[in-house]
């Protein structure tokens, strides 16, 4: 035979009667315990969202889904060059436009996931600091179908970039708004 259990919303004790079909004298009976079925709640994680005003969607962003709970979590990326200054500038990192992009999610209880671009998609790449392209000079830039890209093996990106994630580090490591740093290298982090 076949049993349904009942919806119930709390443990509930049910007895189970088995009849024989040959012979309707015969019968058995079992106890169970039938609990209450748990979803999962739903959890999503927004992808770099609008984070200035004059954007496509940043108002419905705002609305729908900055204190929306299922939006548990939300990524956004951080170009190299917008935190890293160069090392004439005091102080050579600054994040501070970057915490005013999160602290809106970070105030309305969301994990922030961080994913640094060291080369944006972009043809202009500006997510490598000038200082660097300069340092690298021509024979250690390409183009790979029309975007700047470095040379990823040269101390002169290796090491300027190994300090800037060591500042990020620094900087978010401890938060525990931050639910994870992704350091990226590639086109796009």
């Amino acid at each position: 035979g076949s049993y349904t259990a009942p919806t119930v919303s709390s443990n509930t004790t049910v007895t189970i009667t088995a009849t024989s079909v040959a012979d309707t004298t015969k019968s058995a009976t079992a106890k169970l315990t039938v609990a209450p079925m748990t979803q999962p709640p739903v959890a999503l994680e927004l992808l770099f969202p609008p984070t200035n005003a004059n954007e496509p969607y940043y108002a419905d962003v705002q609305k729908y889904l900055l204190n929306n709970s299922l939006i548990t979590g939300v990524n956004f990326w951080l170009e190299w060059a917008s935190a890293d200054l160069g090392p004439s500038s005091n102080p050579q990192y600054d994040f501070t436009s970057f915490d005013a992009e999160i602290a809106p999610w970070i105030a309305a209880g969301k994990k922030i996931n961080i994913i640094v671009w060291a080369v944006s998609d972009t043809p202009v790449n500006n997510s490598t600091p000038q200082y660097v392209w300069d340092n690298l000079g021509s024979s250690n830039i390409t183009s790979c179908g029309g975007e700047k890209i470095p040379n990823y093996f040269n101390s002169a990106f290796q090491l300027p970039y190994q300090a800037f994630m060591q500042q990020v580090i620094k900087h978010y490591g401890s938060n525990g708004s931050i639910g994870y740093i992704r350091i990226g290298l590639g086109r796009g982090g």
